[in-house]
């Protein structure tokens, strides 16, 4: 927010805020937020083309973060390959509004989708994936237990943790 992209368009902090305030209502709260690998020239979403969902948005200072899962369909699975690769790529706002005589977006801008791209617009865009999967775990008076389990890149410790948990899983 408040900073131009490498398209030279800027977006105001308050009109980002709306923005995201209205997607969290109307689509994440509801399920429908999803997005495409790589970025189509029109604002309807192609069901056919979905590769993730996004499960939440918040603003870190300037800059609105967000979590995602892949999906299981063709898209998806397509986009776990380019991740398990090693690909680095990231996201971009698909999104319907207007700019004014200096590139700045004007009230109303209407967030569509936020997908997948090898060169987003913002250099900040980049996606920065997290394995996290639900493991099941038995304690010692028999309960089952579900353990989010999330494996960060390199992050040994955490990957022990997950063994550890296969160990209790009957």
């Amino acid at each position: 927010a408040d900073s131009r992209n490498q398209n030279g368009n800027l977006y105001p902090r308050h009109v980002i805020e709306q923005c995201i305030a209205k997607f969290k209502k109307d689509k994440i709260l509801n399920n429908r937020a999803v997005g495409e690998l790589n970025h189509p020239h029109t604002p309807e979403i192609d069901l056919g083309r979905v590769s993730h969902i996004i499960e939440d948005l918040y603003f870190e200072g300037d800059d609105v973060v967000g979590k995602a899962r892949l999906l299981d369909t063709t898209q998806g699975k397509e986009a776990k390959a380019l991740v398990d690769g090693g690909l680095s790529f990231g996201v971009s706002l698909r999104a319907l509004g207007a700019f004014d005589d200096e590139q700045v977006m004007t009230e109303g801008m209407t967030l569509i989708a936020i997908d997948l791209v090898a060169d987003p617009s913002f250099a900040t865009s980049f996606v920065d994936p997290i394995l996290e999967s639900k493991e099941w775990l038995i304690d010692e008076e028999g309960n089952i237990k579900e353990a989010i389990v999330t494996v960060e890149e390199d992050d040994v410790n955490t990957q022990v943790d997950i063994i550890k948990f296969s160990e209790y899983m009957k």
